[in-house]
C-alpha cells in the first residue's frame, strides 16, 4: 500500500468513528417493523369450529339395521294394543279363513265398519279403538254393497259416520309392474286415508299373483303385507279359503308358512244360520274363546223395491 492509499484509509476510518459516536444518534430497543405496502392485505387467523360429522356406517355395511340389546327390551316391554280387543291387534298380520258361504265376509265387514264408526261403542262386547279402515274388495263387490247397507240399518248408524273406504279394483299386490307396484298401492291408500288403522284384503287369492301353494311365492306376498304394516303403521287382515281336501278343511288353503306368519288367525264355520268364529292362533296372548253369531235378514228399503227383478 503506498502512502496515498494509506492516507485515504485513515480518513475513511475517522469518518466512521464520527458517525458511531455522534450524540444525535438515537438508540432504541424497539424492533423495526416494516410498514406494509398499501396494496397488501393484513390477515388474521380465526378459529372456526368444524361441522359435526355425519354418522358413519360401520365398515362392510351398506345399511345398518335397527338393533337393541336384551336389556333394552327388558326396560320397556311393549304393551299389546288392539283395534278390537283380542281379535285385531294394531300393526299386526291377521287371517280370517273359512269355506265359501261360511260368513267370513259378513264378519270382516262387521269388524271393519265397527272399527271405522265412532258411533259403535263395542264389537260384541269387545273393546274398540276407532280408526279409518281400507277394504280391498276383490270378490262380490255388489254383494258387499248390500251387506254394508244392511249393517248400517241394523246398527242404526249414519253411513256418513263410517270412515271405511273400499278399493274394488282387482290387482296383484305382489306384482312387479310399475302400475301395480307396492309403492303405488300405498300412495292410493294414503290418498283415501292418510292414517288407516287396518287394511282388509278380501280375498288373499284374488290379490295374489303368485301360487299360494309355493312357499317362495307366499313369502313374497307376506313381505308385501309386512311392508303395508311398516309403511302405513296399520294392521292387515287377510280373508282366505280353507283347504280343498277333507284333511285340510280346518286350516287355511295353501302353504303352511301362512299360518306361521300370522299374529292372529281365526276360522269361520257355519251351520244353518249359525256362524262360529274360532281363534286358532294368537301369537302374543291366550287364544280367545269362540264367538257364536246368528245371521238375520235385514230389509233394506232401497233394494226391497226391486225384489221381483
Amino acid at each position: 500500500m503506498n502512502r496515498q492509499e494509506e492516507q485515504g484509509l485513515q480518513e475513511a476510518q475517522a469518518e466512521f468513528m464520527k458517525l458511531v459516536n455522534s450524540p444525535n444518534q438515537e438508540q432504541s430497543s424497539t424492533p423495526i417493523t416494516p410498514t406494509p405496502k398499501t396494496n397488501e392485505k393484513i390477515t388474521h387467523e380465526v378459529i372456526t369450529p368444524e361441522p359435526e360429522a355425519a354418522p358413519q356406517i360401520k365398515a362392510g355395511l351398506t345399511k345398518e339395521y335397527s338393533h337393541h340389546s336384551f336389556a333394552d327390551f327388558c326396560k320397556a316391554p311393549a304393551p299389546i294394543r288392539y283395534l278390537i280387543k283380542g281379535y285385531i291387534q294394531e300393526q299386526a298380520l291377521h287371517m280370517i279363513f273359512g269355506e265359501p258361504g261360511s260368513g267370513k265376509s259378513f264378519i270382516a265387514i262387521d269388524m271393519a265398519a265397527s272399527i271405522a264408526c265412532p258411533d259403535i261403542t263395542s264389537w260384541h262386547d269387545k273393546t274398540l279403538n276407532h280408526k279409518p279402515v281400507i277394504y280391498l274388495a276383490g270378490e262380490g263387490a255388489a254383494g258387499l254393497k248390500k251387506r254394508c247397507a244392511g249393517w248400517a240399518a241394523k246398527n242404526g248408524v249414519d253411513p256418513e259416520h263410517v270412515q271405511l273406504d273400499f278399493i274394488d279394483e282387482v290387482f296383484p299386490l305382489d306384482g312387479e309392474s310399475e302400475e301395480y307396484s307396492i309403492e303405488n298401492t300405498i300412495a292410493n291408500i294414503r290418498a283415501l286415508q292418510p292414517d288407516p288403522g287396518v287394511i282388509f284384503i278380501d280375498t288373499l287369492h284374488t290379490f295374489m299373483n303368485g301360487d299360494e301353494n309355493k312357499a317362495q311365492d307366499v313369502a313374497k306376498m307376506l313381505m308385501v303385507c309386512r311392508k303395508l304394516i311398516r309403511e302405513l303403521k296399520c294392521a292387515v287382515v287377510l280373508i282366505h279359503h280353507v283347504g280343498v281336501s277333507k284333511e285340510a278343511k280346518n286350516r287355511a288353503r295353501g302353504s303352511s308358512s301362512l299360518k306361521g306368519a300370522m299374529d292372529i288367525e281365526c276360522q269361520v264355520t257355519k251351520s244353518g244360520n249359525k256362524v262360529t268364529l274360532n281363534q286358532t292362533k294368537n301369537k302374543e296372548a291366550q287364544a280367545e274363546k269362540s264367538l257364536a253369531f246368528t245371521l238375520e235378514e235385514v230389509i233394506i228399503p232401497l233394494y226391497d223395491n226391486f225384489k221381483d227383478w
